[in-house]
């Protein structure tokens, strides 16, 4: 099964680098997969010291946003099969290679939602590092509702077609995945989350990174179907329901990651407020 693996980049050379060594080294035959990696910065063009193997191309896309970097992709990849991961994800060895041998065994699976195992920069933990640890990535919460992140998601190519779930919504700088994948999901398409499906993340170790991510991901309110009274207002409810999501963690863990969590929801309604009422242009990074 030829797989194509999509990865859009922005101002993130060292970091790809890394990935494209982790792809070099898959257990997946070389001859059977693709990379496309995407510039979303044309005018950041590639060092010359970063190598690309064979299988390996590099696309362009001006158009601004991760999802109008994916599409592009779409329009070249020749695989059956699609793999997405980002330009700061590194890839187990055996990534792809388990992903196929799950869709060899199960006819009836059209998409995987893979595990995404965090990794951090020191032993002790800053709050925005345990709160990444409770919520970052919730890959096995996402796929029983249908959902994947493009960070660790296979699915077969057909279904980008037009007369299937089509391409990804590019006016998104956020979400975009989750979008496609509710998409995906009205019309029946199976996912199931694969914990031996494996990309390795970088956890975001510091707040303003956290609160940059929480202003981009609301951009979104205006793109939601209902009220945006209610989609800005509801960030003013505590988030009681996710309490459960850290529930093998210590105590203190569970309170500082809560604590972060409300935190940024209040950065989200502040930031839906100035989007919906103000009229601000959603926030790309």
């Amino acid at each position: 099964m030829f797989v194509t693996v999509i990865i859009p980049t922005y101002h993130d050379w060292s970091r790809l680098a890394l990935c494209l060594a982790s792809l070099r080294d898959q257990s997946y035959a070389q001859d059977d997969f693709e990379v496309l990696v995407v510039n979303n910065a044309p005018e950041d063009p590639c060092p010359e010291t970063i190598n690309f193997e064979p299988n390996v191309a590099l696309l362009e896309e001006a158009k601004p946003g991760s999802y109008a970097a994916r599409n592009k992709a779409l329009q070249l990849a020749k695989g059956e099969l699609l793999a997405f991961t980002d330009s700061d994800c590194i890839a187990d060895k055996d990534w792809i290679m388990n992903a196929v041998a799950h869709f060899k065994k199960e006819p009836s699976l059209k998409r995987i939602a893979g595990h995404i195992e965090l990794f951090y920069t020191s032993e002790r933990r800053n709050w925005a590092e345990v709160y990444e640890s409770v919520y970052a990535f919730r890959q096995d919460i996402a796929a029983t509702l249908g959902a994947s992140v493009t960070g660790n998601m296979f699915a077969y190519s057909y279904l980008f077609q037009e007369d299937k779930v089509g391409t990804f919504n590019d006016t998104l700088f956020s979400g975009g995945d989750h979008e496609w994948s509710i998409r995906a999901k009205s019309m029946n398409l199976p996912i199931e989350y694969k914990e031996d499906v494996i990309i390795n993340h970088p956890a975001r170790d510091t707040m303003r990174v956290l609160v940059n991510k929480s202003k981009r991901i609301t951009g979104n309110v205006k793109s939601v179907k209902g009220s945006e009274f209610i989609q800005v207002f509801r960030f003013l409810v505590p988030p009681i329901r996710t309490w459960s999501w850290s529930r093998n963690k210590p105590f203190d863990i569970r309170i500082k990651a809560f604590t972060v969590k409300y935190y940024l929801n209040l950065i989200r309604f502040i930031e839906g407020l100035k989007i919906v009422y103000l009229k601000k242009g959603a926030q790309r990074v």
